[in-house]
């Protein structure tokens, strides 16, 4: 199965083909091509790492494939992949999209108003609280490990975070491609 282009980005084309002509009866073994499952998993994934891409000049499939071996790492398990929430969370974030928009995206899967912001303001911070709870469990922690800042550290505001990842080499016109490194763990 062919679904990236000659510059290994996501094709949606290539995908929708896939999907369309796969058997029923069609599952991959394991080593091998992605099955449905994953073709659906990147389809899903494609439009806001594209907009985030787009948005903060950052290599988001790079990054994603850096916090998947991070938190490969972290969770002993070699096999795991970031969530469908870890990846959309993320690139909501990098976008710029404030607590209240995410929350609002999340809840609706659209983007609001100005007046659905005012409108709804309590039940939206509550709802951001939960999805950053959500986020720390994993995807914050990864960030860290990845930035090199201490557990305990918060995790930098949208807008420096972009900065940072930047200066670690992730920006799309990085010409240098720099070694990823992180801190280790101490697992107690």
């Amino acid at each position: 199965m062919k679904y990236r282009d000659s510059s290994q980005r996501l094709d949606i084309n290539c995908l929708l083909h896939q999907l369309i002509n796969v058997d029923p009866t069609d599952s991959a073994p394991k080593k091998s091509e992605p099955d449905i499952n994953c073709l659906l998993d990147e389809l899903i994934n494609l439009h806001p790492i594209n907009l985030a891409q787009k948005k903060s000049g950052l290599d988001i499939n790079r990054l994603l494939h850096t916090l998947q071996q991070i938190k490969r790492y972290c969770e002993f398990k070699p096999n795991c992949r970031l969530t469908q929430f870890e990846k959309r969370y993320l690139c909501l974030c990098l976008h710029g999209y404030s607590g209240r928009e995410i929350a609002f995206i999340y809840d609706e899967n659209r983007l609001p108003k100005k007046e659905e912001l005012i409108q709804y303001k309590d039940k939206l911070d509550a709802r951001i609280r939960n999805l950053q709870k959500e986020a720390s469990k994993g995807l914050n922690k990864y960030l860290k490990l990845l930035l090199g800042l201490e557990e305990s550290a918060n995790k930098p505001r949208n807008g420096e975070l972009i900065k940072i990842l930047k200066e670690k080499g992730y920006g799309i016109n990085s010409g240098q491609k720099k070694k990823t490194s992180f801190i280790r763990v101490n697992r107690e």
